[in-house]
């Protein structure tokens, strides 16, 4: 019973809005988060970089 929770796909009746839905968290999952860098950490790169 679980596989079937896991993928809705296997569920006989499954409405196109539910479908979209779906492959937008499924694309959402796969996004990074954008780390924050700290000032000094800027400041060093951008040292680095013009060197």
């Amino acid at each position: 019973m679980a596989k079937k929770l896991d993928n809705p796909f296997s569920l006989k009746f499954v409405l196109p809005e539910q479908r979209e839905l779906y492959l937008q968290i499924k694309e959402d999952e796969k996004l990074v988060s954008k780390s924050m860098i700290e000032q000094d950490e800027l400041e060093s790169f951008h040292y680095t970089i013009r060197d």
